[in-house]
């Protein structure tokens, strides 16, 4: 269940925002419980209305609920009229409004337990901007989103939001699933030095990537679950995090590009894990040639040249090599991939029993020293040592070879300082202020337990 709550100033609209979404949702044809609270005359802005009704969702019956009574704290007397209220089979649940009387345990709030054991899909809840954090702390969870009234175009939101409510929510639970294997699993086999653990780590994201998207009514959004456990990715208080953030967020993207190209089939899913293996062997390259320019293609020849003397062979061209071996590592995980096609809805339960997914806490250190020490990983700087003693046992001057270190720490540096920049949490209250609400319910989401 998703708790989205639409707040504002007294007299700013919560109501009418409610009122059109849920209009909006029945003409879908979705189903929708719970009731509005239209307010009466009001003799100034910005203050209670003299009464309030409450209105049922959705045949429309009208009941007395408040008179303004100014002798009064609250300034209300309420008549609570007795409702047989039935959420249980309601997709979407509407509730208006949750206030200063609610926030002590009573008026609507007696309601809530009901809502909970229906568990419906999503409840949109009106609250008063001035009582989230004491409404909040009487629900007793987190609200998955809040969205300002005043923001332009909040009902058309909000309406493709509850349509794709069971979606953003999936991919939520399956980020922070896909989250918790990166920080669980990838952390010790990198930790541990097992050889090929970056073809294993990226197989094993195609299945999690398959699974997701047999799920979504838009399989498109499946690459919204890598981009989510890329973001908890840069909250892992140790170990690298540039490479792993970059492979699973573009790994992801190139998966939900093959099914949206090509549909929805064996074929599609078995093209997403080959690009999704190619990334894998072909990302490390890349950052390498980021970090040392051409004279890593140099020293690998060089290496090449050496290796098929021993050997008595005749030296590949470097390209062959490289084009090879990203050729093996993409049909790999394609084949693999496309053999877990059959047991494909099996991982959504084995992703929640994973536990906790909440975020590992980062260290509080300066996230200059923290980046320091990401440099002097071995991660970073054997690659570049190997590069250097190559070049430099082949007649590179200590001049060059000292430039070629001062550019990938540069480089480094640059990069990781960059990671550390990122605020996921933040990320989700931009994605809200440029209409994205379903991301951000996918990130918040991702923060909580399942």
């Amino acid at each position: 269940m998703l708790l989205i709550v639409v707040t504002g100033p007294v007299g700013s609209g919560k109501t009418s925002l409610l009122n059109e979404v849920s209009e909006r949702l029945l003409a879908r044809g979705k189903s929708v419980a719970g009731f509005l609270q239209p307010a009466g005359p009001r003799i100034e802005g910005h203050r209670g209305a003299e009464s309030y009704d409450l209105v049922l969702i959705p045949a429309g019956e009208r009941f007395p609920f408040a008179v303004r009574d100014e002798t009064r704290r609250p300034r209300y007397v309420f008549s609570e009229p007795v409702l047989e209220l039935a959420f249980a089979g309601a997709e979407i649940v509407a509730l208006d409004e949750f206030g200063p009387w609610e926030a002590t345990g009573a008026g609507h709030f007696r309601f809530w337990p009901a809502i909970v054991e229906a568990n419906p899909t999503i409840v949109l809840m009106a609250v008063r901007e001035d009582q989230l954090p004491a409404v909040g702390d009487r629900l007793g969870r987190p609200f998955d989103l809040v969205v300002d009234v005043r923001e332009p175009h909040s009902a058309q939101r909000l309406e493709a939001l509850c349509v794709g409510a069971r979606d953003w929510e999936a991919v939520g639970v399956y980020g922070a699933g896909a989250g918790a294997l990166e920080a669980s699993l990838g952390s010790a086999l990198h930790g541990a030095k097992v050889p090929l653990r970056g073809q294993f780590l990226s197989t094993l994201q195609a299945l999690v990537m398959t699974s997701a998207a047999e799920g979504l009514a838009n399989r498109e959004r499946v690459a919204w679950v890598a981009l989510v456990a890329a973001g908890l990715k840069a909250l892992s208080p140790a170990g690298s995090r540039l490479r792993p953030m970059l492979a699973i967020s573009v790994q992801g993207i190139l998966y939900s590009a093959a099914i949206r190209f090509l549909g929805w089939s064996r074929f599609s899913v078995f093209l997403g894990g080959v690009l999704i293996g190619a990334w894998s062997s072909g990302q490390g390259i890349l950052l390498q040639w980021l970090l040392v320019g051409n004279d890593l293609f140099k020293a690998y020849d060089i290496t090449i040249r050496w290796i098929s003397a021993r050997l008595g062979l005749e030296a590949p061209a470097l390209p062959i090599v490289l084009a090879a071996f990203i050729a093996a590592s993409a049909l790999l995980t394609g084949t693999v991939t496309a053999g877990f096609w059959s047991r494909r809805n099996r991982g959504l339960e084995r992703l929640k029993s994973l536990g906790p997914a909440r975020p590992p806490k980062a260290k509080s250190s300066h996230p200059f020293l923290t980046t320091l020490r990401e440099l002097f990983h071995p991660a970073f700087w054997l690659p570049i040592a190997f590069i250097l003693v190559v070049l430099l046992a082949t007649g590179t001057r200590w001049q060059e070879a000292s430039m070629i270190a001062l550019r990938a720490f540069t480089v480094g540096l640059v990069l990781f300082g960059l990671v550390r920049l990122i605020r996921v949490q933040a990320i989700a209250g931009k994605l809200q202020r440029r209409g994205l609400l379903g991301p951000a319910v996918a990130i918040n989401r991702a923060f909580r337990r399942p």
